[in-house]
């Protein structure tokens, strides 16, 4: 079998073209050998020094990894782009591997906005950000809205740096969805905890005026702060990170009900 055909046998589209959301699974005795590389790491992602035990892929099922798993599921968003790994739990590991592959799509379809199309009634909202200065790092654009220097901020540089330092695999992954802005809060966290950085950050969750729909009559918005600025990594890799202060955020925004998101799943 030649090298590109065994590629796309060892990896499984989850969602229609044009996406390129693909997945591999590794078993005992089925180890597809494009992933071996990656499966190096996974004993060092699994026992994180400083950390909590990392949990099963399946989002509903709350089993910790407290030994390297047996079962591996690689996630790629973009071709060549370097896949996150995730551990399966020796319960969930019972799935055949279209049943991983059915719960992979529904879960990282909706949870992380991953899925083509926007949900039904979801609301797509053109926001008018003051003027700012923009950069990019890592292959991920920000906006510094209302910043007149390109200098960054005390408080979102040690986010930066953490980007830099590829300290982000979770959120550099599945920001690539449409714009679920809780699950990719969610995906930061998991980042940060892993970093041993969750404390120096908040997790926030409010109400838009300008994101109400009939899909949502709240408008909820969820977004992460850190020494007096928000910073906002919502609507994928077609929009950038947005850092603001916070109080200019919660204006432009039209935020209210803010509150701590509390300490993430």
């Amino acid at each position: 079998m030649g090298e590109a055909k065994r590629k796309r046998n060892e990896w499984v589209r989850l969602f229609e073209p044009p996406l390129q959301v693909r997945m591999a699974i590794s078993r005992p005795g089925a180890r597809p050998v494009s992933t071996q590389k990656y499966e190096r790491n996974m004993p060092a992602f699994i026992n994180k020094p400083n950390a909590k035990p990392a949990l099963c892929f399946n989002l509903n099922c709350n089993n910790k990894l407290l030994t390297i798993p047996d079962v591996y599921l690689f996630i790629q968003t973009e071709k060549d782009a370097q896949p996150l790994g995730m551990g399966v739990c020796a319960q969930c590991a019972r799935y055949s591997d279209d049943e991983l592959r059915t719960l992979a799509r529904d879960q990282f379809g909706n949870h992380y906005g991953l899925a083509q199309q926007p949900p039904e009634k979801s609301v797509r909202v053109a926001i008018d950000f003051p003027p700012g200065i923009g950069f990019a790092t890592t292959g991920i654009s920000f906006f510094m809205a209302g910043r007149e220097t390109p200098s960054i901020p005390g408080g979102p540089n040690v986010f930066v740096n953490l980007l830099e330092a590829g300290q982000l695999p979770e959120f550099i992954t599945l920001r690539r969805g449409i714009s679920n802005c809780h699950g990719i809060v969610n995906a930061l966290y998991h980042d940060l905890d892993d970093a041993g950085c969750a404390g120096l950050f908040a997790y926030k969750r409010g109400s838009s005026n300008l994101l109400k729909s009939a899909h949502d009559s709240k408008g909820l918005h969820s977004w992460i702060e850190i020494k007096g600025w928000a910073i906002d990594a919502a609507n994928g890799a077609n929009r950038p990170v947005i850092i603001m202060p916070t109080d200019d955020y919660y204006k432009l925004l039209q935020i209210t009900n803010v509150h701590d998101i509390g300490e993430m799943e």
